[in-house]
């Protein structure tokens, strides 16, 4: 086996999506008790006002079933009118099919969709260990001296570049948007606190009937300095696929050139995940409302 080193070498532009251009600020205890608060009640206010909506609905017949101790409501109502979409009126409107389809080919081929999946384990919040697995599902390990604590939170961004092919009738560049949607799991190591217990989960796995190893930071290759760096351990009889490379050349540049950001948006949603404990601490969920179902048939 051996080490391939990578740095992060990718030169496309990166763009955050709508919205997201006000920067964050961290968030104290007190002020995350408080968005809590609001969020809950204004959550209670639009259950509330879901339930009254659908129970305004005309109903042309309507039964009561008792289950799991509360009522469920069962109504039959008029089938719903749907408007059509506002591209097909578009469409429709246009007649002229032909240019439709050309534009509809252009916008496709300028936009690429890719999904971004890893799963992650760090390490005393300092070193990760991504498994990347490629079509097949086969998996490849990657070490990073980035925590990826902070890209855990990551939704959907996009890149642009410029194609390399000029469009002929403009003699321009065409920009080619790449859409990534990211799912990162992480688990977090504290070795430490594993050394402490490792004594007592050993005697509760063994009462339990199996092994218990301690998840303690394994030995991993050392990085070469202090920059941002991943280190991909390849099997020569299976080499990791350019895929992986252009994944972590991504996502790890992303992380440079919003790190600040980052580390603030994890801070806010570990002081909010906090709050939400506290709140529902304090706040015992009441007994299971009433359902109301309004359905109509297919004729």
């Amino acid at each position: 086996m051996c080490w391939c080193f990578g740095l992060i070498l990718a030169n496309f532009q990166l763009a955050m999506g709508a919205g997201s251009s006000q920067p964050l600020e961290s968030l104290t205890p007190k002020a995350a008790e408080k968005i809590v608060a609001a969020r809950m009640v204004a959550k209670s206010d639009k259950e509330a006002a879901r339930r009254a909506r659908i129970a305004a609905v005309p109903a042309i017949e309507e039964w009561e079933a008792q289950v799991g101790g509360r009522s469920v409501f069962m109504r039959e109502i008029a089938p719903p009118v749907i408007p059509l979409p506002i591209a097909v009126n578009k469409a429709a409107a246009l007649k002229k099919p032909g240019l439709a389809h050309f534009s509809a080919l252009e916008y496709f081929r300028s936009q690429e969709f890719r999904q971004l999946s890893l799963s992650a384990t760090v390490y005393d919040r300092a070193l990760t260990k991504i498994t990347w697995r490629n079509e097949k599902g086969q998996p490849f390990t990657v070490w990073c001296n980035v925590d990826f604590n902070y890209l855990s939170g990551i939704g959907r961004l996009y890149t642009e570049t410029l194609d390399s092919v000029l469009k002929a009738e403009t003699r321009q560049s065409k920009i080619h948007y790449v859409h990534w949607s990211s799912l990162i799991f992480v688990l977090n190591v504290d070795s430490e606190k594993e050394r402490e217990n490792k004594q007592r989960m050993a005697q509760r796995a063994a009462e339990l009937g199996f092994e218990y190893t301690a998840q303690v930071l394994p030995e991993f290759p050392q990085f070469d300095s202090k920059q941002i760096e991943y280190i991909v351990l390849d099997d020569p009889d299976f080499p990791a696929p350019k895929a992986l490379y252009e994944e972590m050349d991504f996502i790890l540049e992303y992380y440079r050139d919003h790190e600040a950001a980052l580390k603030v948006a994890f801070q806010r949603r570990e002081a909010l995940s906090a709050a939400y404990t506290a709140w529902e601490k304090a706040n015992p969920p009441p007994a299971p409302k009433d359902v109301i179902v309004n359905f109509w048939k297919i004729r």
